[in-house]
């Protein structure tokens, strides 16, 4: 094999072993900015959905603290005490309860129960009340109100959909275990996305007097997303934002997206089952041919002393292609510059081969001319000092040639000056 194409190839293996080590280098790379990003915003869904679990944390504890006080109201004393009179309860419950149904104006009765002072008492605190709208900007409780305990309703903020409540899940819950939070829907009555939280009532000594639910509007929690993806709008622009938010229920229900508003469209089940099983953590969703991958960051919300675990889980989506646009350019800065490196790295070992090469084969065709017979060749000298050495020690051989040649040549011309003299 020629001396040149060997430096050639020594020249595009090196070039080569660079591009090996950029390959390493920007696979190490983007994962750990996958990891970065991933990290960031698992860290990013776990502070929010805490600012949500908070909302309702905090006003499970209003209900806790206010159904204390609603154990020392006279008007729910004096319903239990009536009702426990009552031979057969039960049944003058439900016909009153029948009548509440199927009623449809309010009635006397129920103008009296919703203009009872406890009720009056509810709605201040908990509808009617000025402070929550001035702060929130709209009002916090659509609906409060308090039965005895037997199911009864003792006092209401208006007229509610049924009178007896002892044979609701709720109901049944709070008596049980102090709290029942429910799920999120759509009120109709009061046309607010809301949570039930429903707690015990109790007295000092922890005998059972009834339960109060209030039902919450959501809106905080879902400015608070609004807010989220708004900023994200404002540090990107709304054309270059691939960055969403979900928020789902743990039936897997989305109770608001960043991209569709509140939706309660019911997600995948697989997909679900993947959040659930991994909780705070994060994957690559391949998407289909109109949609790009993306990376799919979520937590879900952790049990609460006060109540069980919401399994509130939000989602933190991004689009790969932007995520990633800051390591696919480095890629692609890195190949560019693998390419311009083999092109410098073929002609260096052109360049360079042609500087050994061409003295090498000039010193080679003068050996050859030497081995031939022709000694007079003048042999060139190179500016590469050892090739110049080379050829300045076959000049001396050359040298050495010519004078032994010489003498040989001598003795043969004296004999025929001594033949000549002879004649």
């Amino acid at each position: 094999m020629k001396l040149s194409i060997i430096i050639v190839l020594g020249f595009l293996a090196i070039a080569f072993s660079i591009g090996i080590f950029g390959v390493v280098l920007i696979t190490q790379s983007q994962e750990a900015m996958q990891s970065s990003i991933a990290e960031n915003s698992i860290i990013l869904a776990q502070e929010t959905l805490a600012k949500l679990d908070y909302n309702i944390d905090a006003r499970v504890l209003q209900a806790r603290a206010y159904a204390l006080d609603l154990a020392s109201e006279d008007v729910l004393i004096k319903s239990n005490e009536d009702f426990g009179k009552i031979k057969d309860v039960e049944k003058l419950i439900l016909e009153i309860d029948k009548n509440w149904t199927s009623a449809k104006v309010t009635t006397p009765f129920m103008e009296d129960m919703i203009g009872n002072s406890l009720s009056q008492e509810v709605r201040e605190e908990f509808e009617l009340k000025e402070f929550y709208t001035e702060h929130y900007g709209f009002p916090v409780y659509a609906e409060a109100f308090a039965t005895n305990k037997y199911g009864a309703n003792a006092a209401q903020t208006q007229k509610t959909s049924d009178y007896y409540q002892a044979d609701e899940k709720w109901w049944i819950e709070a008596k049980e275990k102090g709290v029942h939070i429910s799920e999120i829907e759509f009120d109709e009555s009061a046309v607010v996305y809301s949570i039930d939280i429903s707690v015990r009532i109790e007295d000092a000594n922890g005998s059972f007097m009834g339960v109060f639910k209030a039902v919450v509007n959501i809106e905080d929690n879902l400015a608070l997303l609004r807010k989220l993806k708004s900023r994200e709008l404002e540090a990107v622009g709304e054309d270059q934002s691939s960055r969403d938010f979900e928020w789902l229920d743990k039936t897997g229900k989305i109770i608001y997206s960043s991209e569709g508003g509140q939706t309660f469209e019911q997600i995948g089940d697989d997909f679900f089952k993947n959040v659930n099983e991994n909780k705070d953590n994060f994957f690559i969703s391949s998407g289909d041919e109109n949609e790009s991958d993306e990376l799919i960051a979520f937590a879900v919300s952790r049990p609460h002393e006060d109540h069980k675990d919401l399994g509130w889980v939000l989602l933190i989506e991004t689009e790969t292609v932007d995520a990633f646009a800051p390591i696919v350019e480095l890629r692609n800065t890195f190949i560019i510059l693998i390419i311009g490196l083999s092109g410098i790295a073929v002609l260096m070992g052109i360049l360079i081969s042609r500087l050994i090469s061409k003295p090498i084969s000039n010193l080679t065709a003068s050996v050859n001319d030497i081995s031939t017979g022709h000694l007079n060749n003048q042999i060139e000298r190179s500016s590469i000092d050892e090739i110049n050495s080379l050829s300045e020690a076959l000049d001396r051989i050359l040298t050495t040639m010519k004078r032994a040649i010489k003498r040989m040549d001598t003795p043969k011309e004296d004999a025929k000056t001594t033949e000549v003299k002879k004649g």
